[in-house]
């Protein structure tokens, strides 16, 4: 997986939203990504809460240990093998804020991912 954690960190870098918050877990790797996150985090300059697990908790433990150090209203998932496009948080952003009486998630989980698999985004929902 470290290959696509790169990746997937450069495209939080990229986004066109500037005002974000990061939290980055790893459910106990047994390759280096814990090492390839840290040193990705510091050349593309972004600061992250980041939560290494020693043993696993699966994902949805890990999912909402993120959630609950998260302080912002919304929030989108992006797996290690998961990228999203410069203006991805931007749009989601603004439709949130658009329509704050359509019932909706309050999250976006998935992008395109990497890997060559597709998962659903908030956006295509609509």
């Amino acid at each position: 997986m470290p290959p696509y954690v790169r990746e997937a960190l450069a495209s939080v870098a990229s986004q066109s939203l500037d005002s974000f918050e990061l939290v980055v877990n790893d459910d106990a790797s047994s390759d280096d990504s814990v090492e390839v996150i840290n040193r990705a985090l510091a050349d593309l300059g972004l600061e992250a809460r980041t939560v290494f697990h020693d043993s696993r908790r699966g994902i949805c433990a890990t999912f909402n240990e993120a959630l609950d150090l998260i302080r912002t209203p919304f929030v989108a998932f992006l797996a290690a093998d998961d990228v999203m496009g410069p203006t991805g948080w931007r749009r989601s952003s603004r439709l949130w804020t658009q329509h704050p009486t359509r019932p909706s998630p309050t999250a976006t989980c998935g992008s395109d991912s990497l890997a060559g698999m597709h998962s659903s985004t908030w956006t295509d929902l609509w």
